[in-house]
Order: C-alpha cells, then structure tokens, then sequence
C-alpha cells in the first residue's frame, strides 16, 4: 500500500497560497493575507458570499472576506472608511445623540 499525499496547510512559499478551482474562477484558500494577493481588488461576491475580486489573464481570483487575517480585514476596513470620508465627510455617520438633539 503506497502513501497517500494531501497538500499542505501551509502556502508553499515558492509558489503562492494554496488555491481550488471552482466553476467561478480560482479560489485563494487560508491562511491568506493581502500580501498574497495580487493588487486592485474589489470587494464583491464568489459563489454567492462576500469575497474580495481580481480580475487577471487567468480569470476571476477570489478570497473570502472571513479567510482573511486579521490585520488584512482592518487595512480594507480602514482604507474603505477613509474613501467614505473624502466622499461624504469625516462625519458622514454621525447622528445627534439624544442630548444634542433639539426638541
């Protein structure tokens, strides 16, 4: 009986983070952060749950949002408030608190 081979929990530094092709394009699967990725994505959906998109020659490349590291969740998070902030304003979320309000 001959060894069976399962591949690596760890991305093989050599050439990149581990990755599934599903119907909808390639699947980069964790542990991931956004330096494994390539640049310019967009944050939209892969089979049908929120994922960050690139679009490449070889097609869709995709990460869940929720298989991200920490650290790389909290750069989009900040990068996405500070778009909505030279759009809206610092205070675009702001709401009166119920002492401020008038009557």
């Amino acid at each position: 009986m001959g060894t069976r081979k399962f591949p690596s929990r760890l991305p093989d530094r050599d050439h990149g983070p581990r990755r599934a092709r599903v119907a909808e394009g390639v699947l980069v699967l964790p542990p991931v952060g956004l330096a494994d990725l390539p640049p310019d994505g967009v944050i939209g959906s892969f089979m049908g749950i929120a994922a960050l998109r690139y679009k490449a020659k070889a097609g869709v490349i995709a990460v869940f949002l929720h298989d991200l590291d920490d650290a790389s969740l909290r750069a989009i998070l900040e990068a996405q408030r500070r778009q909505a902030e030279l759009q809206l304003g610092e205070d675009y979320a702001r709401r009166a608190l119920w002492w401020e309000a008038q009557p």
